[in-house]
């Protein structure tokens, strides 16, 4: 999903334009537009966002029985 994070953007406008009249939702959408918009821009640049969802998503390490 991550190379693909440029497609979102419009999208997450778009959708935010629907939800104008709630403002709460309106916000959501704006915000995840802009992750969007600086997870794209990762694969241009410094990769700062991809390395911090690889950091989160990564599987912790097994602890060996005591």
């Amino acid at each position: 999903m991550l190379p693909k994070a440029y497609r979102w953007v419009a999208e997450m406008e778009q959708i935010r334009q629907f939800a104008a009249p709630d403002t709460a939702a309106a916000e959501i959408y704006a915000g995840a537009g802009d992750l969007y918009k600086r997870i794209a821009a990762d694969f241009s640049g410094e990769p700062s966002e991809i390395l911090a969802f690889e950091a989160f998503f990564a599987k912790p390490a097994v602890q060996p029985a005591s």
